[in-house]
Order: structure tokens, then sequence, then C-alpha cells
């Protein structure tokens, strides 16, 4: 699935990109968590 930028302006698609850095820095302890455990599991 791919994203049309055309249909999408650019403030949504800013937000979203800023929602989701959030997201990530919020829960980088998280994820290197679950990498850790499937890291073992693996």
């Amino acid at each position: 699935m791919e994203l049309k930028m055309g249909n999408v302006d650019s403030t949504t698609v800013k937000k979203m990109m800023r929602r989701q850095r959030n997201l990530i820095n919020h829960d980088s302890s998280f994820l290197k968590n679950q990498v850790h455990t499937l890291a073992i599991f693996g």
C-alpha cells in the first residue's frame, strides 16, 4: 500500500509524521525491550 501524496495535504502528512515520531520517542525503551525479547526467541 502506497501513500498518494496528491490526495493528502502536506500539513496532514507533517502532523502524522510528528505524531509517529513522538510515539517512537515515547516507546523507544519499550521497543528496545521488544527487540531484545525477539532476539532471544528468534
